[in-house]
């Protein structure tokens, strides 16, 4: 887009759709360039789930406890040989 200007706002739709497409993009390329780099590579896609967190003390504390889990699973000895990568995302839902 040339010459464009976005309100760079979290809740903004424009913004966010534009943003996610960004976002699409890197991931799409940097997919692409771990297939050429290890053709017999395997892709795992790992969700994650909490209960809601009702106060900003408890969202704290489960993303703290979810990073912890994450970090004592990639230390395992067959995941850690076979981890070429990690995207990491965090979305918080409407209940």
């Amino acid at each position: 887009m040339y010459q464009t200007w976005f309100c760079k706002k979290r809740l903004c739709p424009l913004c966010n759709w534009r943003k996610r497409m960004k976002n699409s993009s890197q991931l799409k390329q940097i997919i692409a360039e771990t297939v050429v780099r290890e053709p017999k590579g395997r892709f795992l896609f790992l969700t994650l789930t909490v209960k809601n967190a009702y106060s900003a003390e408890e969202l704290k504390s489960s993303l703290r406890a979810l990073t912890k889990a994450f970090g004592k699973l990639s230390r395992y000895t067959k995941v850690s040989k076979n981890l070429f990568f990690i995207v990491h995302k965090m979305m918080g839902l409407p209940s």
